[in-house]
This record gives C-alpha cells, structure tokens and sequence, in this order.
C-alpha cells in the first residue's frame, strides 16, 4: 500500500513538473539583461522579509521628502541586515511560481528566465557566453569542510571573474579570475567529470555533459540560515556586465547531535564581500564581533583573529587573541605576509572561537590599502654642492610606512640620476645604488652642471607600492654648506592639513662655524614675504601650495638654501552621506548610516559619529554603519583620512523621545525606579551578544531621565561588567558621566560614590590605551578634554557641609583655636556617615587626577613644540597644555595661567633636569589652576576656614612622563606664585578678625602664634583710626627699643596692606605680633629733665582710644600626599614665601610635580597687653652703700666666729668616743653587733616552738638581709610566754622597716606563735616595734610593716646632703622674715648644735640684705611690665600687687638656694668633720 501511494505522487509530481516547464515556454519567458543582479535578488532570491522591509523604507523615505527618492542599490543588501534572528522559510503556494522556484540547477536555467518574462510583461532573448554548472553535497555538516566543484562547457573568450556567495551575504566562498588562454589557468579540462565528483566525494545523479572545464575550491559553513549558494561570472574589465546567467543551487546546514543552538559569531558591519574594509598596517583597528539571538547562554574562553586570503587556504597574518567579543589592533602589531601570486587586494580577518562546544567562525572581510613611502634625500630638492669634495646623498630618513621604525633596516632603495649637461658621466645612471647612503668622490662632477638624483623608495608590504624623491645638485668650486628642512609636524608626504600648523625645523650637519642667522621665507599665490628668524617655522595657510626656502647664514658669512614645496590636503572628497530612516524612535530604531565615494590619496579612512550629547561611535573603519541614536535631531560624521585630515558631514534626523520612563511622583519614586529598570532590563542581553553602542545608548536615554544616585548606580552596574579597553569606549563612558553628574547636581556623596565607580573603570582603560599606543581622533581628544574639565567644574563645587574636623594633636590649626578656648567647637566625634561621605569624595577626586593625568599622556601626541597653547576655562577652572623644546638656547620659562591667579616660572635647570628624567627635547606641561571657590579638594576636613588655590603641574615627554602621585624630588624646584589680591574680602575671615582699642600710648598689644614651618604669617591691615606701629619676631618677643627701631608705621590709608614674616625653621615657631601708638616718646629721649633730677617719668598719658582691626593669616604652600591613612595637604615638599612689595604674592618654591597648592588661613592669636609704668622704688647710692656695710658685717662675723666653730666640732667629737651604752642585767652585748632584736612569744597553749626560726629584714632603700635561729631541741628558747634578746650584725640594713619570717618544722612543736619583734640599733639609739600576733606555721610569712619609730635625743645628722639641703631649704623659707630663727632654735635636725642669737643675728643680716638687694632691683630701673588687660588700672600703678609679692618670693627663693648651698659646702663641707 506504501509503494501504491508511492507511485502516485511521484506521478503527479511529474505531471505538474511538464506542465509548468511547457506553460513558461509557452509564454517566452526571456533573462532581462538590463536588470542589475540586486534587482533580481530583489524580486526572486532574497527573502520575503526583505521585499517588506524595502517596500516600507520606500514609503518613509517618500513621505519625509528624503533628497534620495529611492534607496541606492549598493546599500540594500547592508539595510537589510539586522542582528535579530529572522525566519527564512517561506509557505509555498502551487499559484506562485516565483516561490516555488525550482532548486535543482537544471531545472532554473531553462524556467526561471520564463517566470521573469512573464510577470515583467514582455519577451527578450538574452544569450551569455557561458553556462555554469556547480556539484557540491547539500546537505553539508556545520563548521565541516566540503569540496565544491564549477564546471564550464567552454571558457569563451573573455578574461573573467567567477565569484560563490551564499543567499546571506556573509560568506564569499571563493573568487577566482581566469583568461581562456592564460598560464596558469586554475580551470581545468577534463573528460571525466564523474570521476571527478566521485574523487571529491560529491555524489550526484545525471550530470548535463561529462566533457568540461572545472574548477575545484572548498567551503565550510558556520551558519545554519545558508539556503542557497550563487554563482556569479563577470567581465574583468566591467565587473557590472554578466558573462552567465546569475544562478543559485539550495544548500541545507544540519547541525551536529551535541549543537542545540548555533551562537551565529558574526563580524556585522564586515562581513559583506561587496563592501571590505580598509585595513593598513599602520591603522588602529578595532573590531566588534556579535553573537545571535538562537542561544540563551554562551560559555567561550578566547577568540582566535587571523587574517587569510579569501579562499582561507593561506595565513596572511595572526592578529590576536582576544578574551571577549573585541579585537585591538595597534599599528604594526600584525606581520602580513605578502604574496605576489594571490593576485588579489581582498582578504578576509577570520574570528574562530569554540562556544559551547561547537566551533564558530566569523569572518570579516578587509582591503589592503597602499600605505605611502616617503623618501627624503638631505638637503631636499635643491642644493649647491663643491666639486672639489666628497658628496655624501643621504637618505637615512626615509620611511617606509608599511613597516615600524624598527624594521627601517629592511627597507628597499634605488638611486639613479640623469643630467642634460654630463649625460656621460659614470656618477650619474640610471641606477646606480641600493643603500640608504650614497657618496660620490670628489672631483668626480663637473663644475658649472646640474645633476638630477632621484631616490626611489618600495614598500616592503607591497613593490607596487613606491614613491620618488628628486634632489638637483648643482656644482660649483667653492666651498658650501648643505641646510636641511626637517618636518616636524603636517608636512608629512609634503602635504599639509589646513586645520593645523606647519612646524618645520632648519638643520645644517656639515656646517662648520656657528650659525649666526635664520630666514624663512613663505612663496604663495599671493604674497611673499619672510616668516620667522629662528631655527623653526610655525606656520599655518589655506592655499593650495607652498613654497618655503630656508636661508642659513653662518658668522664667517658663509650662507645656504633649501626649499621645500608642500601641496594642501582637503581631505576625503566627492562622497556622500545619507541616513535611513530620518524619523524614529530613541535607542529603538536602528538608523543604517552610509558614506561611500569619499574618493583620498591618503587611505584608509576612519569614521566618526556624534551627536550633540557626544560621541555615538569612533574611529569606525566601516563605511556603512547601523546604530541606534538618543533623541536628537542631527548626526555629526567626521570623515578623516590616513594623515588625520578630516571633514565633517551633518545628517539631519529626527529621533523622538521615548515614553517608556515617565516624570517621577516626588511622593512615589518607586515607580520612577522601576521604569528606570525595565527600561534598561534589555542591556544584559545586548551586552552579552556584544551589542555595547546599543546598550550604551540605552544607559545614555535613562541616565537623561534619572533622579538619584541608584537610579544611576542601576544603569552603569551593567556596563560595569563589560570590558572597558578601547578609546571610544572611555569617550562613551566620560558623555555617559557627564549626564549623570548633571542630573545629579548638586552632587552628595552617594552620586561621588557612583561617579567614582565610572572614573575608575576609566582609568584602567586609560592605562591600557597608553599601554598600546592607540590613536584618538581629534575631536575624541577635545571631546575627554572638555568633558574633563566639566567634571572639575562640576566636583570643584562646594555641595556638602561637614562637621568641623576631629583637632588632631600634631594639627597646629587646631592647637590655634585651643588657644582661645575654643577646643569644644573643634574638637567632635566624627560620625560614620561623615567618613564615608569623606572617603566617596576622596575616591571621586584621586579618580578623576589620574584620569586627567592620562589625558596628558595623550596630549604627547597631539601637541608639538611651538603649539599655541592649548586652553580651556571654564566655571573657574583653567586648563592649558604648554609645550617647549629643551635646546642649548633654552630660556626660563614663564607661565601664565589664564585664570591669572598663579604664575608658573620653570628654570632652565629644571628643564634641563626634565630633560634627563623624561629622556626627550620635548617636554609637554599640563597646568590646571583651581581658584577656592572651584577647588576640587573642597571637602577635605579643617578645623579652621581655608583659602586652598590648587596649581595641577605635570611634566611629559614622548617616552617618559614624570610619575603620578608619587614623591620623585627634583634638584631643581619649580617656583610659583599666587595672587592674593582677589581674596581679601573672604567673609569667612571676618570671624577671625582681630579688633581691639588702644586705650593709652603706653599700651603695646601682643598676640603669641605658633607657627608651622615653611610658613608665612602676615598680618593684613582691615581698618585703623590713627597711626601704629606693628612688629614681628619669631621664637622671642620684641623689646621696647626694638619695637621703636624696626615697627613697620601704619597709617590709616594703608588698608589692605600686609606684614609678613616667614619661618624657615625646621620645626614650629612661636611667632610674636606687637602693636603699639605711634605717639609714645619718654622724656629722657627729648632730652629734658626737671628740678635737675634724674626721675624718668612718662610723658603726659593720652587717653584718647586708638581702634585698629587687623587680621592674622597664615600662608602655606602645600602639596597633595595621597597616603591610604590620613591623606591631606603635606609641607614636606614646599617652602612659602611672600613677595611683591605690595604683599600681593604667595612664592610658592616646590620639588616635587603634581597637586600642589597654595593656602591661607585666618589665626587664632592670644592678646596680652604691656605696660610701660614709672619706677615705684628707686635705686639710689645709698641702698647699695646699706647692702656693702651688711655684707662687711656679714663677713667679719664668720671670720671671727671660724675659731669657735673648730672648737665646738672637735668638743662634738669627744663626746662621742664617751658615748656608751647600758645593757640589762641578764643581756651580753658583743661590740661587732649593732642591732639588738626582743622576740616575744605568745602565751597561748604550744605557742612555743623548737623549730628553727628565720628573719628577713628589708630596709627603706629595698635592701634585704635574713637571719636564722638554730634550736637545741632540749634546751629551746622559743618557749611560751618568754622575752628572747638577740644581738646581730646591721649589714646592709640599718633599721628595717618590712619584717618575714620563716619556720623549719621540726622537734616536737614545729608551729610557733609570736606577738612582737623589737629591733633596736645600738649605735644610734633608734628602735622600731613590729607587732606580729600570729602564727608561724609553715614555709614564709608575707613581709608586714610597722608604723611604730622612734629617734634618738641625740640623733647624727643625716649622712646625706641633699636631705639636709631639702630640711634646710623648708625650714628656711617657711621662716622667710626670720620669726623662728629670732626667737628658738633652728637647722636643730641636720646640725649636731645649736645656734647662738648671734649667730642667728648674722643669719638674719644676710637674709635683710638680699631682699633689700632684691627689691631693689625688681622695682629698679624697669620701665614697663606685664599686665592682664582685665586688671589694667592706670591709677593703682603706684601700690604693691600681690602677684607681685609672689613673685618677689619666687625670686628670693631663687638667691636663698644660693646662700643654703654657700652654708653647706662652706660649713657642713669644710668646717664640720662627721663623725
């Protein structure tokens, strides 16, 4: 029954078959030759998806009136591309014959054509000289390789090109050019085509002829929407005429068991053969692979780049691995191998990668572009040379571009000549030599003739490639120099780009005396006219061509020439540019960008696409490129060229806002969010799939619509993940930041949180782009430099308010403010909350540094010696980048920061000394100036009001740049100055202000500061009503007469004026400020005196008020330390000074480059004030006549009095050798003992013992000595109830003081009970008594303590002195007025007797006479004192204070040690010998 039903549909099938074959012949169904090969992809072969698309981007183009009435057929193919995954199965109707075309080979030649006719209503006959066949298996497995065999009854004859696609544009299979009687042909003739296919493996049923020429190639397919594989044949000459009919064969990808999903790696905007990329070996490439939308989940560990030809049978070149979806390709990384026999500029970049187990292979395809060669023969086009010396053709500086400055050894020369005049001359052929250097001998060309040599450079990439460089010599018998003009920039393959300068450098090798002067000279269409006199021209034109000549001219008057002609560069021309859609929908609709035509000399050209918001994409290599827009309504493309050369286009497009984020509910910002959210919930996706300019345009609409920092934080956590490692991606990320911080200000610290998150991916990917030597278009440059700047406007914005700083103890600030008690305002527990809020702004702002630093590192390359400077101000910010070129005639430097408020002055030692470190001429300066109300270190934490003006210095070379944060000290400081004069009237300050009154001439007010080292304090004057006088000294307050001599005079027009001094100690100072009237004057200093006495009085007190209003600022140079604890401002590096004659500059004198800063601060001084007063007692003759006859007394006193004191010490002594002592009758008293010990037992039942028994004495001074008592256990002493009398040696220990004992447990009663212990000291009679009361049992006791001591009636004094000098030194001024000495004895305790009342007469004499001595000199001849201003009382100045009695007893305390030590060297030392 099967193989019944079997039969009838074959049957059918055929019937249906003849019938449709007939009816087309029938009808005459011609090709139309006239239709192009997209039209017919149109109507037949592409899918029914892409005839919809067109039909409605016809009808939009139409009704938005698009200057282009129908989209162009070389961009239809590129719109209908799309990253989505598109079905191309088509529902087959039996009515539609256009859709059930037939898909077997045979069958297309003859019905297909018919179909066409028909429908186009009309018959042609179109005959092609060729008829392809192709056999290949259709059924091909994914990523295998299959053979694929075209077959040709004949060749023709015409030269043609046989090109394979598949219907999805992404693979060119194979293109190949034959000749019908060319050699070699890859087309051969066979007879046995079966055998052929069978040797290939290609199974195949009736074949039209077995007789043909072939051609074998292979094919691998690696995505599974390939239906249909084309062949097409063109004439080589006209690549648009058809040789053959275009047809098609279906073709069905089975994928393997283990692949459930194809990953579709694609290069998008490559991947079209018709449309290959420009690639160079100098180019910055970067290329951005996708990933389909059949899998949910990609696991993939690299991508493998490779170039190869189009056939992917030869290895051009390796270009990388990669860890993601992007390749960077920095100039001269990949070794292309060239080969002359591929015969084709058409290559193909293959990205192989194993995801999810399968191997994928993209492919993209790119153009090899002729990169230029530049020869340059020293001396350029004309040059005088001597015949009679040796002439040296040097063309060492040729470039050829194709290859690094490393590889220049490889390059391929060829000299030749040619001269109207010598045409015989063996120094002048045609080719003559292949070295970069060529020298001819002397004598060797005749004077008075010309000779044309030319230098012939080939590209080692490619020989086609060359270019020709013509010197003329002309030869004369004298002597001669040869100037050179070097291009330093622009004037490279002798063009020049209007939008830059001209810089030329004059050079002269064989000159041999000293250059003595420069010419330039400029030659236009229109003038004429000299340039510059120095060794360089910069110069800039609009006009087509230059010409420029050089003139050397040396001291000895000898002179040279060289001439240069450069032609303008206009960049890409002749193109155009268009935009399809020109209406849409924002980060919705995908607008499809195409600028072909552009027609340049200087190839490959680079593409860059911006909007108003910024930058969309850069240095896009692809001329057709698709991309979603945020709302805008024009598209900016800049089209440059191989020499940076751009122009710029302008799209007007009209893209609406979107309504999927509506405005938010202050009262539900819930909802806000998560709109926020769901918009944005599409960019994992995308960024998975390696779709980053889609999913940045997402975050760039919803960060135009946010509200708060986690609306922020949600929309870069994605981008966050991604790899961030291009230039256009740090561009993307600073237009992204820069959207957020304007919807976020004013900034908290939650937004410098998020935005400190965004600068430090920024910095990482500025390291990498330095690390490579990426190229940033110019306006990329400008574009991070303004966003930059807007970023320090924006962080250099006071938006928060702290909490006073924590005082530190090593913060002299804070010890400012303590001093006027104001420790409680400054001094605070700084919450948790306050630290993270400091921590995100210090984070925010060292990000944000090192990204400007970066943007100097790559400012190297945009900027020359001789530039203009680079400027930029903006919200108080002023940005300027400085170049100078380091020469023996290098000058010092002077920089002027726009702002005006800081003046840069760098030393030719300095540069010098960059010059060494950065190892270049050339050093770069990046200089930003930061006023103090934009200063991005505003949120640092002071105790006190600040003024901190920052100065940003960073040195760079081409090679080397000075280091980043680091402490590198240069020998050589840089010095800079700020203008203080914009800061006087800070209100801050007002607080601070010092105002007092003067209320008499004879007040001086101090004010004691301390003050930091390497600082300076000034002191600004606000306001006086009369003149006054201010001094300044340092570590020492100021004399009167010091005062007098060097006060600065102060007059009330002087406002505003400053008195500076500066500490150059190593460590803090105390600084004294003296204010005083001008109108004080003594009359001793006229000259006058009254009654012929010598009276000093004060002139007449004047009791008018003086008020003055000063303020106290401290001025600082500092420098950033960003340490991981306690960052902040360090003066380890700067010294500060002022200068001007007005005070109206802060020298700043730094070592170090970086963030540096100049800082004034308002002081916290304490005022005490001086008085000057009359002498209250006056020192007349007769005072110091009392003190001599006193002191006379004095001395004739001891000196009679010596005799008996020897009388009375040797009578001492006697006494003692008398001295005995009585013992008890029942006691034996050795003499050698000293100590006698009373042991008494308790009476308790066994209180007695027979152990033995152990003492251990301690002593005051911690001396220790322990006795033991030995026992007979038949006669103890220990017994109960009984007194025991012990006689032992002092030793060490005199009288202790701490008693232990210890038991040995033995005998019959090894336990003992003891209720005290009496130690007595023989010698002098002192007895201590410890009272114990308990019991010994065993081991030792815990020593105790007794208070019981008693002395001796006839105690020795204390063997020490300086026990005697502390009892004598209390005894005596407790007694000062000598009551005790008068009336009793006195020094009883430290002498062995006792003074008579004449002796204590004496005493009282000396003691009378040096407090008369005293007073004397205290109230003397002093004229003025210090006084609280509290207790200022003009009128009481004539009475004794008790401060002042108190002080006076301070000072006769001071001359009574005197005496005591004179008492007790002379008498106790001398004249009295212990015993």
């Amino acid at each position: 029954m099967e193989m019944f039903l079997f039969l009838i549909m074959t049957s059918i099938s055929i019937m249906w078959l003849m019938d449709h074959r007939s009816s087309a012949q029938n009808q005459g169904r011609k090709w139309d030759p006239y239709r192009s090969q997209w039209d017919l992809e149109e109507e037949n072969i592409e899918p029914a998806i892409y005839n919809q698309s067109t039909q409605y981007s016809m009808l939009v183009l139409e009704s938005e009136m698009n200057p282009f009435q129908r989209i162009p057929e070389r961009y239809r193919n590129f719109l209908n591309w799309d990253n989505q995954v598109h079905n191309y199965q088509r529902i087959k109707r039996h009515w539609d014959p256009a859709y059930n075309e037939s898909l077997d080979y045979r069958e297309n030649l003859s019905a297909f054509p018919s179909m066409r006719s028909k429908r186009k209503g009309k018959v042609e006959k179109v005959k092609y000289p060729l008829k392809p066949h192709i056999e290949y298996n259709r059924r091909p497995m994914y990523g295998e390789l299959y053979h694929i065999i075209v077959t040709l009854p004949s060749l023709g004859r015409e030269k043609f090109v046989m090109n394979l696609t598949v219907n999805t544009g992404d693979y060119l299979i194979d293109e190949v050019i034959a000749e019908p009687w060319g050699k070699p042909n890859p087309w051969h003739y066979t007879t046995k085509l079966p055998s052929i296919l069978q040797m290939y493996g290609i199974r195949v049923g009736k074949l039209p002829y077995r007789r043909c020429y072939f051609y074998h190639t292979h094919a691998s397919y690696f995505n599974s929407l390939h239906r249909y594989v084309y062949i097409t044949i063109t004439s080589f000459k006209d690549r648009s005429k058809l040789l053959a009919r275009k047809a098609r064969r279906d073709i069905t990808i089975v994928l393997p068991r283990h692949m459930h999903c194809d990953p579709f790696l694609n290069l998008p905007f490559c991947k079209d053969p018709n449309f290959p990329v420009d690639v160079s070996p100098r180019s910055h490439l970067q290329f951005f692979a996708e990933l389909g939308d059949d899998c949910k989940e990609f696991e993939y560990d690299h991508i493998d780049w490779n170039f190869y030809d189009i056939s992917e049978r030869h290895l051009i070149g390796h270009a990388g691995v990669s860890k993601g979806l992007v390749l960077k390709i920095p100039p001269y990384k990949v070794r292309f191998k060239y080969t002359v026999s591929m015969g084709r500029y058409s290559f193909l970049l293959r990205a192989n990668a194993l995801i999810n187990g399968v191997n994928c292979v993209a492919r993209c395809y790119v153009r090899m572009v002729a990169v230029h060669v530049e020869p340059r023969i020293q001396g350029n086009i004309y040059r005088r040379v001597n015949a009679a010396r040796e002439i040296i053709l040097d063309g060492e500086r040729s470039r050829d571009r194709s290859r690094a400055r490393k590889d220049d050894y490889s390059r391929i020369f060829s000299w030749g000549c040619f001269s109207r005049g010598d045409p015989k001359n063996k120094y002048c052929r045609d080719k003559m030599s292949t070295k970069s250097v060529m020298k001819i001998p002397a004598n060797s060309l005749q004077p008075g003739k010309f000779y044309n040599y030319s230098l012939t450079l080939f590209s080692r990439i490619d020989a086609r490639v060359n270019a020709t460089d013509y010197q003329m010599l002309e030869v004369v018998n004298e002597r001669t120099i040869t100037p050179h003009i070097r291009c330093r920039r622009n004037c490279y393959l002798d063009v020049f780009a209007p939008i830059d300068s001209i810089h030329l450098m004059a050079e002269c090798f064989d000159c041999d005396a000293k250059i003595f002067s420069y010419k330039w000279y400029v030659h236009t269409d229109k003038s004429h006219s000299m340039e510059s006199p120095y060794s360089y021209l910069v110069y800039r034109s609009n006009d087509a061509e230059l010409q420029i000549r050089l003139e050397i001219m040396l001291v000895d008057g000898m002179s040279g020439e060289a001439h240069l002609k450069l032609r303008r560069n206009d960049g890409p021309q002749n193109g155009e540019c268009i935009i399809w859609p020109n209406k849409g929908l924002e980060a919705y609709t995908s607008f499809y960008v195409g600028c072909t035509d552009f027609r340049t000399n200087y190839p490959p050209l680079q593409f860059r696409y911006s909007i108003r918001l910024g930058v969309i994409d850069s240095n896009v290599p692809y001329s057709l490129f698709k991309t979603t827009l945020p709302a805008t309504k024009k598209l900016y493309v800049s089209i440059c060229d191989y020499l940076d050369m751009c122009v710029d286009v302008t799209l007007m497009v009209k893209v609406l806002k979107t309504d999927k984020i509506g405005i938010i509910n202050v009262n539900n910002t819930l909802r806000h969010l998560l709109n926020i959210r769901d918009y944005i919930s599409k960019m994992p996706y995308m960024l998975k799939h390696g779709r980053w300019n889609k999913a940045y345009v997402i975050a760039l609409v919803a960060a135009q619509r946010i509200h708060s920092a986690s609306e922020g934080r949600e929309i870069f956590a994605h981008l966050n993940r991604e790899a961030i490692m291009t230039g256009t991606q740090i561009e993307q990320l600073s237009v992204l930041a820069a959207q957020l911080m304007r919807r976020l200000s004013p900034m908290d610290y939650r937004g410098a949180a998020l935005i400190s998150k965004i600068f430090t991916r920024m910095s990482l990917a500025f390291e990498e782009i330095i690390e490579q030597l990426e190229w940033l278009h110019r306006a990329a440059y400008n574009s991070l430099t303004d966003q930059h700047m807007f970023f320090l406007y924006t962080l250099a914005s006071r938006t928060e308010i702290h909490a006073p700083a924590q005082c530190k103890t090593y913060d002299d600030n804070c010890n400012m403010g303590q001093n006027v008690g104001l420790e409680e305002n400054l001094e605070m527990e700084v919450d948790p909350i306050t630290l993270l809020r400091i921590n995100w702004w210090l984070k925010v702002t060292w990000y944000l540094y090192k990204c400007i630093y970066y943007l100097g590192v790559l400012g190297t390359s945009r900027h020359h010696a001789y530039d203009e400077a680079m400027t930029v101000l903006q919200g108080g910010i002023a940005y300027q980048m400085n170049v100078t070129e380091i020469s023996h005639s290098v000058v010092n430097l002077t920089v002027d920061t726009i702002d005006g408020i800081h003046h840069v002055q760098i030393s030719t030692a300095l540069m010098e000394e960059l010059d060494d470190l950065l190892r270049g001429r050339t050093i770069l300066f990046q200089i930003i100036s930061q006023q103090n109300v934009h200063n991005m270190y505003w949120w640092y934490p002071e105790p006190l009001p600040s003024e901190t003006n920052v100065l940003i210095v960073h040195a760079y070379s081409p090679l080397y740049n000075y280091p980043m944060g680091s402490r590198l000290p240069l020998k050589h400081p840089l010095v800079y100055y700020m203008n203080i004069s914009d800061f006087s009237a800070n209100p801050e300050f007002v607080k601070w202000m010092a105002n007092s009154t003067i209320q008499s001439a004879s007040h001086i007010h101090y004010y004691t500061i301390p003050l930091r080292s390497r600082s300076v304090l000034a002191v600004r004057i606000v306001r006086v009503t009369d003149p006054i006088r201010i001094s300044m000294s340092l570590n020492e307050k100021p004399k009167l007469h010091e005062i007098r001599e060097k006060a600065c005079l102060v007059t009330p027009d002087m406002k505003g004026k400053r008195i500076w001094m500066t500490n150059n100690c190593p460590d803090k100072a105390i600084a004294y400020v003296g204010v005083l009237s001008d109108k004080y004057k003594l009359k001793d200093e006229e000259h006058t005196h009254e009654d012929g006495s010598r009276k000093l009085q004060l002139k007449h007190i004047v009791k008018t008020f003086l008020n003055y209003s000063v303020l106290l600022e401290t001025y600082q140079c500092n420098s950033w330390a960003n340490r991981s604890l306690n960052p902040g401002w360090s003066t380890d590096h700067c010294t500060t000074k002022l200068d001007n004659e007005n005070g109206m500059l802060v020298k700043c004198t730094c070592d170090i480059l970086g963030p540096l800063a100049s800082r004034i601060f308002p002081v916290v001084a304490e005022r005490y004030i001086t008085v000057m007063v009359l002498p209250i007692l006056e020192t007349n003759w007769y005072m110091f006549t009392m003190f001599l006859m006193l002191f006379l007394l004095l001395m004739a006193v001891l000196l009679s009095y010596i005799g008996r004191m020897a009388a009375h010490q040797h009578r001492h002594v006697q006494e003692c050798r008398h001295k005995s002592v009585r013992f008890k009758e029942d006691m034996t008293f050795d003499s050698e003992k000293d100590l006698l010990v009373l042991v008494r037992t308790g009476g308790q039942e066994f209180a007695g013992t027979t152990s033995n028994i152990k003492f251990y004495f301690k002593s005051r001074e911690g001396k220790q000595s322990s006795y033991i008592i030995s026992q007979d256990p038949a006669r103890p002493r220990l017994v109960r109830n009984s007194i025991n009398k012990i006689t032992l040696p002092a030793g060490t220990v005199k009288i202790p003081t701490r008693l232990a004992f210890g038991i040995e447990r033995n005998g019959r009663y090894p336990r003992w009970y003891c209720r005290t212990v009496t130690i007595i000291d023989l010698n002098s009679d002192m007895e201590q008594l410890f009272i114990v009361e308990r019991w010994i049992e065993d081991g030792h006791t815990p020593f105790i303590r007794s208070p019981y001591f008693t002395r001796s009636a006839n105690e020795r004094p204390v063997l020490s002195w300086t026990r005697r000098f502390r009892n004598s030194f209390e005894q005596r001024f407790l007694n000062w007025f000598l009551v005790s000495p008068m009336t009793g004895p006195w020094l009883s305790r430290n002498t062995l007797y006792t003074m008579t009342r004449f002796e204590r007469s004496c005493v009282w004499i000396c003691n009378v006479s040096l407090t008369i001595l005293l007073v004397s000199l205290y109230f003397g001849p002093s004229p003025f004192e210090e006084v609280p201003e509290e207790v200022l009382k003009e009128e009481k100045r004539t009475t004794v204070k008790i401060h002042e009695v108190v002080a006076l007893g301070v000072y006769s305390g001071a001359i009574g040690i005197c005496v005591l030590l004179f008492f007790e060297f002379v008498i106790m030392r001398l004249l009295w010998r212990r015993h």
